[in-house]
């Protein structure tokens, strides 16, 4: 996916129109890869036509005739973290394309934090089973009564028992130091 789009300042032409550098450069009615696109960088689009957002600069506009509505400074949306990610002239009049990061609910967050302490609480039982020396005298070792992680056939496990656990003890250590660090 790359890195996610960010605020960056807005420096407009002298027709008013910009669009953010990092946004892709669609063709019209590339509708889909617009929304993918915006799915993939987490976003939230809310459009602002100046027809709607200001009555008074539609007017000019609309009478004028021409492209110029540098003078229109589109309304964001109500709430935090919206950035402009375009403002461009369409066949409806001015658009202004407003994002933000699409919200999470409390309920998926707290469900992921859950996943992965359960994880982590996972990998930790097996760096300590693993990391205990007296588990394996060296390679190609059957597994013992109540190794829940490995079985007699487990080729992976010779690297690890021919340190007497040193590997596992080193990432446990790294892991529990992480843990109260972070």
């Amino acid at each position: 996916m790359g890195e996610l789009i960010k605020q960056i300042e807005v420096k407009r032409d002298e027709d008013g129109a910009w669009t953010h550098p990092d946004f892709p450069d669609f063709e019209e009615g590339e509708n889909d890869k617009i929304q993918q696109w915006l799915k993939d960088q987490g976003l939230t689009l809310h459009l602002t036509f100046l027809e709607y957002d200001d009555p008074v600069a539609a007017d000019r506009y609309f009478e004028a005739g021409e492209a110029d509505f540098s003078y229109w400074e589109p309304t964001k949306p109500d709430g935090i973290g919206w950035f402009l990610l375009s403002i461009h002239d369409t066949e409806d009049g001015p658009c202004a394309w407003f994002v933000r990061r699409a919200a999470v609910s409390i309920e998926k967050a707290q469900a992921r934090i859950a996943e992965l302490e359960a994880q982590n609480k996972a990998l930790a039982e097996a760096l300590r089973f693993y990391s205990e020396p007296e588990r394996y005298r060296g390679p190609r070792q059957p597994s013992f009564d109540g190794d829940p992680y490995t079985t007699p056939f487990s080729p992976f496990m010779q690297d690890i028992t021919r340190d007497d656990g040193q590997i596992a003890r080193a990432a446990l250590a790294q892991y529990e130091g992480g843990k109260k660090n972070g």
